[in-house]
């Protein structure tokens, strides 16, 4: 079994801190890591994104994808088969709509199992100001 992994950073904000307080400046790239495990992979990967919502909360999560292959191994139909979470069923609904499948409807299509794993690093711990105190 094949892992491919693409890793990246989102841009977080958060208004809430800035609405109460001063903060001190600090990066707002927040390192992700979206992981594909399986046997059969589709050809645009670079097409998923991090759910915002779900990055914005540093929340992982993953999804299973049935794929299903002809014995050329080119993909025929693809489907979301469960997921952590409904935010990062969305994104894989997503990813599956937009994925050009080559693969031939005739004949015995083989099923495979692909996982898509989205990790966010861990908070940074974040020094800020408040009214001029450290």
């Amino acid at each position: 079994m094949k892992t491919i992994i693409v890793a990246t950073s989102a841009m977080v904000f958060s208004v809430m801190q800035t609405a109460i307080a001063q903060t001190g400046t600090a990066s707002e790239a927040v390192p992700y890591t979206i992981t594909f495990d399986g046997a059969v992979y589709p050809a645009a990967l670079e097409t998923i994104d991090y759910p915002y919502s779900k990055a914005r909360l540093h929340q992982s999560g993953s999804c299973i994808l049935n794929v299903f292959a002809d014995d050329a191994k080119q993909i025929a139909a693809m489907s979301v088969d469960r997921c952590s979470d409904d935010g990062f069923r969305r994104e894989a609904e997503t990813f599956v709509s937009n994925q050009s499948l080559t693969g031939s409807t005739e004949g015995n299509l083989k099923a495979h199992r692909l996982t898509i794993a989205w990790e966010m690093d861990p908070a940074p711990a974040v020094p800020f100001t408040v009214a001029g105190i450290e």
